[in-house]
């Protein structure tokens, strides 16, 4: 699996937390320019330099992530900002380097964000039709 984060989302934590975030801060594998990895859809397809990758699910933070910030509320406020970042199954392996073009295949089916799939994970109490609708990605 590949974990990415977007440029954009990093730009958004720098202003909230008052201090730059340095690519990689997050955990990710690959830092996106351009791309808030939120509005990705599970199932899009993402050719990076010469590797294929699939969106597959949002990221579910942990006490690890609150531990590499250096604050036990973090995980919390991460939650709370929606922007998890997107891990990624491997289509295709191959070599990925700085500045290489990101194109987006989107998924054909039913388009459920990254986002949206981020909060049905906290949502204790999902309706039938949106539990269909995951489902169907």
């Amino acid at each position: 699996a590949v974990y990415l984060y977007g440029e954009p989302d990093y730009a958004w934590w720098s202003v909230q937390l008052g201090y730059e975030l340095a690519p990689g801060t997050f955990g990710e594998n690959l830092t996106i320019s351009g791309l808030e990895s939120a509005a990705l859809h599970i199932g899009d397809i993402l050719q990076v330099g010469e590797a294929r990758l699939q969106v597959t699910a949002a990221r579910i933070p942990c006490a690890t992530l609150a531990a590499r910030m250096g604050d036990p509320g973090f995980v919390k406020r991460f939650r709370a900002a929606e922007r998890p970042g997107a891990y990624c199954r491997v289509l295709q392996p191959g070599v990925v380097r700085v500045g290489d073009a990101v194109t987006l295949e989107p998924y054909p089916g039913v388009a459920v964000t990254v986002a949206e799939m981020f909060r049905a994970f906290y949502n204790p109490r999902p309706d039938a039709a949106s539990i269909r609708r995951l489902l169907e990605t």
